[in-house]
């Protein structure tokens, strides 16, 4: 897919010249991502009028997580998609080989959809005025939790394997949920779920307490889906809640760059139940990414 990807740029670039200006050169499959889905574009576009930029170096995933480069405007990538085109055309004898090569490249990838998102919501949502630790600690959790409920909307227009493709690739960082159509709760419906659920995790509450939470913010959805969907959200990665993501904002909570005069505001929510302080603030973002959900 990479070099049949590579290929065909010559010909994509003459359909889509405007798309040169917006191209993260070198980062896997960028150009075909801002073509094929309008999602990625807007988030792009959005990324760059709002004074974001790039850096290609090299950086590892690491060091980009540990440092101030989680906070900068400037996003720095490491331009890694010539290294996975020579993996995916070299005949490998040994799969183990393959999977070592893959693994060493992957410590240097970045999925830049959702970093982008990151800055951009820093600049469209103001924090509390307050800035306290403990407020500013629901700020970055909301806006993480937004940034995922993104994450998921990309992977499910993306669809199917190919999203799975993608995210092995560091492209997405989710791969699409397999609701079909006769599943009883809404796409809009679903990314409020996953709005609450994933941030009372992030603030720290356990799977069955978060699901609980959502149980009761939404009463009036059937009970079993909602049930299920509860508990494929409130699934993140351990390892980020409990380390990752304290870990940074230890470090960088007071320098989080949230503009005061940002065109939409973030409130605390005052109880658990308070799921309009979350959602409120979210329906305002999908404005601005041109987001529209039934």
């Amino acid at each position: 897919m990479l070099i049949a990807a590579q290929k065909a740029r010559p010909t994509l670039l003459k359909k889509h010249p405007q798309l040169k200006k917006v191209w993260a050169q070198q980062a896997p499959m960028d150009l075909e991502m801002l073509a094929e889905f309008p999602l990625f574009l807007k988030s792009r576009k959005l990324f760059l009028k709002l004074g974001g930029s790039f850096n290609k170096a090299v950086v590892s995933c690491l060091r980009s997580l540990n440092t101030d480069e989680v906070i900068r405007k400037q996003i720095t990538y490491s331009p890694i998609e010539d290294e996975l085109v020579w993996i995916a055309s070299q005949k490998w004898k040994k799969r183990a080989n393959e999977d070592r090569a893959w693994e060493c490249v992957r410590q240097f990838g970045l999925v830049l959809y959702h970093e982008q998102n990151h800055k951009i919501l820093w600049s469209l949502v103001a924090p509390p005025k307050d800035r306290t630790p403990a407020s500013m600690r629901k700020y970055v959790n909301w806006c993480e939790s937004v940034v995922v409920c993104l994450d998921q909307l990309l992977s499910d227009q993306v669809g199917g394997n190919f999203s799975g493709i993608l995210k092995q690739l560091l492209i997405l960082y989710h791969s699409a949920k397999p609701y079909g159509k006769d599943f009883p709760i809404s796409e809009r419906q679903r990314l409020e779920v996953m709005l609450v659920g994933t941030y009372y995790i992030l603030q720290g509450m356990t799977r069955p307490l978060a699901e609980e939470i959502v149980l009761q913010s939404f009463p009036n959805l059937p009970k079993a889906p909602l049930k299920k969907l509860a508990r494929s959200v409130v699934q993140l990665n351990p390892r980020f809640v409990l380390e990752t993501n304290p870990k940074w904002q230890y470090n960088f909570l007071q320098d989080v760059p949230g503009r005061s005069d940002a065109p939409i505001s973030f409130s605390p929510p005052k109880n658990f139940l308070d799921t309009r302080a979350l959602i409120r603030p979210l329906e305002q973002v999908l404005k601005h990414f041109e987001v529209s959900l039934k």
